[in-house]
C-alpha cells in the first residue's frame, strides 16, 4: 500500500458520518444497496509505510430516506435493524474508477440516444472495444483502454455546440424522513437556515465554506431560509423567507443570490414574481411540477409572470428528477 491512493470502506447499510480526532465531520457515508450509496472515503493520497490514523464513526439507525420499512412514504418501523457489514483498508486504483465512470456514460449514450443516432452505435463500439482490452493486472492495457475512451470522449459535434455547466448541488429537506437531529448531520447549499447550522456548530468546516463562496467555487443559491412550502403560507410569510435568507447571505458571504431554488415544493403562489423581483432575485428553478401524472407541463425555460406583471426567467429541469 505504500505509495498508493487509500480509502476507508465502512458500509453499516445505514448513514453514517466520519469524524477526525478533533471533533470536525469529514464525509458522510450511505451504506446498503443501490447506485445511491457512498461507504468509501480517501484518507491519503499517498500512504507511508507504517502510517497509522484514528478516525472517528457515528452511525445512525436510518437509511438515505428515513426509517420506512419498504419505501420513502412508509411509516417508521421501530425494530429494524442494521448490520455492519464491511470495515476495511483497501487500495484505491483510480485509472481503473476512471474507466468505469466513461463506460458509465457511453452506457448511458447508448440507452438514452434515440434509435437511429450514430452516436448511439459509435458509444457501443467504443464501450465493446474497452470490454476486449481490459485486464485488471496490466498497466499498459488499462492505459490502453483510457486512451481509448479519451478520444471517443473528446470529440465534438460539430461545431455549434451549446456550453454545459455542471454545478453539484445537495439538496436535502430541513425535516422529512429520518429524525430531526440527522439534519445537522447533512449538507446544502440553497437554505440559509442549513448554512446557520454548519456555522454553529462545525467552525471549520464552515471557514472552508467561506474560503470556497469567496472563490467563485461555491455557489449559495435560494434566498430564503428554507425551501418552504408556497401554498398554504401568507404573503407576509413568503416576504420573511426572502428577507432573512438574502439578509443572512449578505451578511455572512457579502452577496445576494440572484437565483430563487426551490425543487421540492408542490405548488407556487402566483405573488411569487413580484416577491422574487422585490427581493433582487432575477431567476427561478424548480421541477417538482414533473410528478404531476395526468398533465405534462409543456416548457422547460419560459417567463413566469406574476398577478402585477411582473416577470422572472423560469427553468424546470427537463430530467424530471424525482
Amino acid at each position: 500500500m505504500e505509495g498508493q491512493e487509500i480509502h476507508l470502506l465502512w458500509d453499516s447499510n445505514s448513514e453514517a458520518l466520519v469524524w477526525s480526532l478533533d471533533g470536525q465531520p469529514l464525509q458522510g457515508l450511505t451504506g446498503g444497496a443501490g447506485d445511491m450509496v457512498r461507504y468509501d472515503m480517501k484518507i491519503s493520497d499517498a500512504a507511508k509505510k507504517e502510517e497509522k490514523g484514528t478516525l472517528f464513526i457515528e452511525m445512525a439507525c436510518n437509511g438515505l430516506f428515513g426509517n420506512g420499512a419498504g419505501g420513502t412514504e412508509e411509516p417508521p418501523e421501530p425494530n429494524r435493524q442494521f448490520q455492519l457489514s464491511e470495515a476495511a483498508i483497501a487500495v484505491f486504483r483510480r485509472d481503473i474508477w476512471s474507466i468505469l465512470c466513461d463506460l458509465t456514460i457511453l452506457r448511458d449514450m447508448a440507452s438514452s440516444l434515440p434509435k437511429g443516432n450514430p452516436w448511439r452505435e459509435r458509444a457501443l463500439i467504443v464501450a465493446n472495444a474497452v470490454v476486449n482490452e481490459f485486464s485488471f493486472q496490466d498497466k499498459k492495457r488499462i492505459s490502453k483502454c483510457r486512451d481509448i475512451l479519451s478520444n471517443f470522449l473528446k470529440q465534438k459535434n460539430g461545431d455549434g455546440q451549446a456550453s454545459i455547466v455542471a454545478v453539484g448541488h445537495c439538496h436535502i429537506d430541513t425535516a422529512w424522513l429520518w429524525p430531526y437531529d440527522e439534519n445537522h448531520s447533512k449538507f446544502a447549499c440553497s437554505q440559509a437556515q442549513q448554512y446557520d447550522w454548519v456555522k454553529i456548530h462545525y467552525s471549520q468546516l464552515w471557514s472552508r465554506i467561506l474560503e470556497k463562496v469567496k472563490s467563485n467555487h461555491f455557489v449559495p443559491v435560494g434566498g430564503t431560509w428554507v425551501e418552504m412550502d408556497c401554498n398554504l403560507p401568507s404573503g407576509e410569510s413568503l416576504v420573511r423567507q426572502f428577507l432573512f435568507g438574502q439578509k443572512f447571505l449578505e451578511k455572512e458571504f457579502q452577496m445576494k443570490t440572484k437565483v430563487f431554488w426551490l425543487p421540492d415544493t408542490f405548488g407556487y403562489a402566483p405573488q411569487l414574481p413580484q416577491i422574487i423581483k422585490g427581493s433582487d432575485t432575477s431567476y427561478f428553478v424548480t421541477q417538482k411540477m414533473s410528478w404531476n401524472r395526468y398533465n405534462k407541463f409543456p416548457y422547460s425555460s419560459f417567463i413566469w409572470e406574476g398577478l402585477d406583471g411582473s416577470k422572472v426567467l423560469a427553468h424546470f429541469p427537463p430530467a424530471d428528477t424525482r
